[in-house]
């Protein structure tokens, strides 16, 4: 399967069909390679092990992803890692902290 997250985007997939996806790839012999096999990036790979759920990786993957730590407010750079994502409020979604700054 490719892009799992296009396809959420796109309607093509629906969330529970891009779970039972997602599963199948897990429980497979997939050599390491879920997120090649998901066409996922690895820091939405990473995100979703911080228990983004694929609807908020659609939804930022779609709209962009926070970029300021949500502890002292500076810019977090996607790209240079460093950062974690952790559940806010309801539990259903997330904001993006930087690694130093956590407790």
């Amino acid at each position: 399967m490719a892009d799992i997250i296009k396809k959420i985007i796109e309607g093509s997939l629906t969330l529970d069909e891009a779970y039972d996806e997602f599963d199948r790839v897990l429980e497979s012999d997939h050599g390491g390679k879920v997120p090649e096999l998901l066409g996922l990036t690895k820091i939405e790979y990473t995100a979703n092990c911080h228990s983004v759920g694929l609807d908020e990786l659609a939804e930022w993957r779609k709209n962009g992803w926070p970029n300021k730590c949500a502890i002292c407010g500076k810019k977090i750079v996607i790209e240079n890692w460093g950062w974690f994502a952790r559940e806010i409020n309801d539990g259903e979604s997330h904001e993006l902290v930087h690694i130093d700054c956590m407790d």
